[in-house]
């Protein structure tokens, strides 16, 4: 782009017709047009564009403050003759400013610069332009305070009205010429004034000087604030290419730790499949043995007795047909058709790669029973041989499955935080009712065992009770296992059982048996896990255990009520109600409550104590959103996990939540909305105090010492408490206690 400043009428004439000149000639390269402004006024500005790339906004952006634009001094001149509006001086001070302006037009041209005027505006701005660099000139006349002598009119109109107050001052010109060049940024200016010695015109070298200096200044403020952007991007480049490189080296790094854990785990998972098929060959021949002595063992049973026929034969035979079809020996090809050199899948994989995924170089956060699951299978492999069979595989089920609750299908996994909080949580509520024999699921004492005694023998709770008869007692660490005959059988068939089976002596089998009759008409509910988790809170929030205790066996969740009248007062109600609605029976003096009366007294005690209990879901669901952001830690012995804020949020919306949701249910909608009410005031109060006290310190550092020492006091002063919120009731005044304002008015003419 070539640019040529306000050249005179002949020079602009030349080069009209050299650029006319070109066009006709075809002078203009191939693919390109050449386009020009400033025919008749202002700058000539040529440029050459490609026809492929042609910007018509910047052309017309070009072109439009070109027209606009002028630093023609008779053109600027007679421009801001004919509209000197931006001089915002008194018409007497007008030609004094004009002749100003020509004076600064004359010294910038001198030293190279050019002062002209844009007529984009409303009315002509003047500029000063160095090189490319302009900067508004702001030319105006100060204005003085002179006290206000108030004229006729006013004087009648205040003796009508007293209560009006005349302005103080009146603002008159000074005279003074005050002359104004903007700096580049915010309200940054220079500024030159006439004194009572020298006026502008006096000083206008010395104002060019000083526009010549604040550009280069502005100039060198570019440049170095350039540099620091330059050198700020340069430095979070490398920032950059360092954490780059960082994530690099760390994917690399897993990337063989991934691989050297897949080998390992491979060869692990086919020694892992190769012990599985062996053991299901092995289990097989057993059982086919097994089966085959069975059958051997009922032909013989059948030939000492009469009338033993019928289909005893065809049994026997079905038997014998069935160990043949399972038996490897009879078709060795079961173990030859199996390769020898299994492809472990992901899930043979997993148990053996410490936390790897097998499906790529990245950890896995599985929860704590698919862990001790794999832990499990990893031992059962390891330690597996012929003539275990199944006690090798329940001797691998890790201690801490084994629970008095039953279990629920469909029960989610745990993650780490929670396993350790519901542990610490059920120690005192996984408790068992006095009411029910211990022994069955307890450590059995062998010396309470003699042969001979007679017992009740149930093989499961709901089974009916059988009379058996001790015959042997072997006695174990912490259990026993009995030989019994059982003496109402038929054929009074001898077995070996364990201990937990022999539940009371046979002359205590009717307590026994109402007894858990009671037990099993009381079994009336079967709780989800959500419920189960808010009954067990509860539980452990508002009713102590010499109150009343939930039981997780026999029946789950059920309750053993040890202190009504405390109890009462707890759910603010009669227990006698709840009993009324409920399956119950009394042992011992205490009351054993049914699981669907259990779930009315949780509920009643959170209508009674609501805000403990919502209190505590609100500081749970705080300490969620606090995992759900940043992940969590867990010490799982002397190891250290974490898990990722996805995961926790993932168990927050499938646990936590529903829990927090049924406990608020059972609060009630008007206990919710009193509680959120409540902490939305404190919170906001709190903010606001903090918001006022900003305010002050902002007003105190302005220098308003006393506005803000008045607001601070006033705030303190009149606070809303608890205190000052109750209306206070006060006598009536007599009339001499009024205090008497005095109010004057204008006595009236008529």
């Amino acid at each position: 782009m070539v640019r040529i400043e306000s050249p005179d009428s002949g020079t602009r004439a030349r080069y009209r017709r050299i650029i006319h000149a070109i066009k006709q000639q075809g002078l203009v390269p191939s693919g390109h047009h050449l386009r020009h402004t400033g025919r008749d006024a202002g700058d000539i500005v040529i440029r050459l564009y490609a026809d492929a790339g042609a910007d018509e906004t910047d052309w017309n952006r070009i072109r439009l403050n070109t027209r606009r634009v002028t630093t023609d001094p008779h053109v600027a001149f007679s421009a801001l003759e004919a509209d000197p509006t931006n001089l915002a001086v008194s018409p007497g001070l007008l030609p004094r400013a004009l002749l100003l302006i020509r004076q600064l037009a004359g010294e910038a041209a001198r030293r190279g610069h050019r002062l002209g005027l844009n007529t984009k505006a409303k009315h002509p701005r003047v500029f000063l332009q160095a090189g490319q660099v302009r900067r508004t000139v702001t030319l105006t006349e100060e204005r003085d305070q002179v006290p206000h002598e108030p004229t006729a009119e006013e004087l009648k109109v205040l003796r009508l009205r007293p209560w009006m107050k005349p302005a103080e001052f009146d603002v008159v010109d000074s005279g003074r010429l005050r002359l104004e060049i903007a700096r580049a940024g915010h309200d940054n200016r220079d500024t030159w004034t006439d004194t009572a010695r020298v006026r502008l015109e006096q000083r206008v070298a010395q104002i060019i000087q000083g526009f010549e200096a604040g550009v280069t200044a502005d100039e060198q403020q570019r440049r170095a604030a350039e540099a620091a952007r330059e050198k700020a991007a340069a430095e979070h480049r490398r920032r950059q290419e360092e954490a780059a490189a960082e994530r690099r080296r760390q994917e690399e790094a897993s990337l063989a730790q991934w691989h050297a854990a897949m080998a390992d785990a491979r060869v692990r998972a086919a020694e892992k499949i190769r012990a599985e098929t062996f053991r299901n060959a092995y289990q097989a021949w057993t059982t086919a043995a097994d089966i085959r002595a069975f059958c051997s063992a009922l032909e013989q049973a059948a030939e000492g007795r009469t009338g033993a026929g019928g289909y005893l034969a065809s049994w026997v035979a079905w038997g014998r047909t069935a160990a043949d079809r399972i038996d490897p020996i009879r078709s060795p090809r079961v173990l030859a058709d199996i390769n020898y050199n299994p492809e472990p899948g992901p899930d043979d994989l997993r148990p053996s790669l410490n936390g790897w995924s097998p499906h790529g170089p990245r950890k896995e956060h599985r929860p704590d029973h698919d862990r001790q699951a794999h832990a499990g299978t990893r031992r059962q492999a390891d330690s597996w041989h012929h003539g275990l069979l199944d006690r090798a595989r329940l001797k691998c089920v890790p201690t801490s499955t084994v629970t008095t609750r039953r279990p629920d299908a469909h029960e989610p996994a745990l993650g780490p935080a929670a396993i350790a909080a519901r542990t610490a949580s059920t120690t005192r509520h996984h408790a068992t009712s006095d009411a029910y024999p211990k022994d069955g699921w307890m450590r059995i004492d062998p010396s309470r065992f003699t042969v001979g005694d007679e017992w009740a023998y149930r093989q499961s709770d709901p089974a009916p009770s059988e009379r058996v008869r001790i015959l042997a007692v072997e006695p174990k660490k912490t259990s026993a296992r009995l030989e019994i005959r059982f003496l109402d059988d038929p054929d009074e068939r001898v077995e070996k059982v364990p201990g937990s089976r022999l539940r009371v002596p046979w002359s205590e089998v009717g307590t026994f048996d109402a007894l858990m009759a009671n037990w099993q008409r009381i079994d009336d509910l079967s709780l989800d896990r959500t419920e189960e988790a808010c009954v067990e809170e509860i539980f452990g929030l508002l009713i102590s255990d010499d109150v009343a205790e939930l039981l997780w066996s026999p029946v789950s969740c059920a309750t053993d009520i040890r202190d009504r009248a405390r109890l009462s007062e707890i759910i603010d109600g009669p227990t006698d109600d709840i009993l009324a609605s409920a399956e119950w029976f009394d042992h011992d003096g205490r009351t054993i409550l049914s699981p669907a009366g259990t779930l009315q007294l949780v509920e009643a005690a959170c209508h009674a104590h609501p805000t403990q209990v919502l209190d505590l879901v609100i500081e749970q669901e705080a300490q969620s959103r606090h995992k759900c952001k940043f992940g969590d830690e867990h010490r799982v012995g002397r190891d250290s996990r974490s898990t990722t804020p996805e995961w926790e949020y993932d168990w927050y919306r499938r646990h936590d939540r529903p829990r927090h949701e049924l406990l608020r249910q059972w609060c009630g909608h008007r206990a919710v909305t009193y509680h959120e009410r409540f902490l939305a005031g404190e919170a906001e109060t709190h903010r606001l105090d903090i918001l006022v006290t900003d305010l002050l310190k902002a007003l105190d550092n302005l220098g308003e010492h006393e506005q803000a020492a008045r607001f601070a006091e006033e705030h303190e002063r009149d606070r809303i408490t608890p205190h000052t919120m109750r209306p206070v009731v006060e006598r009536p005044l007599d009339p001499s206690e009024i205090p008497v304002r005095e109010i004057k008015v204008r006595r009236r003419w008529w």
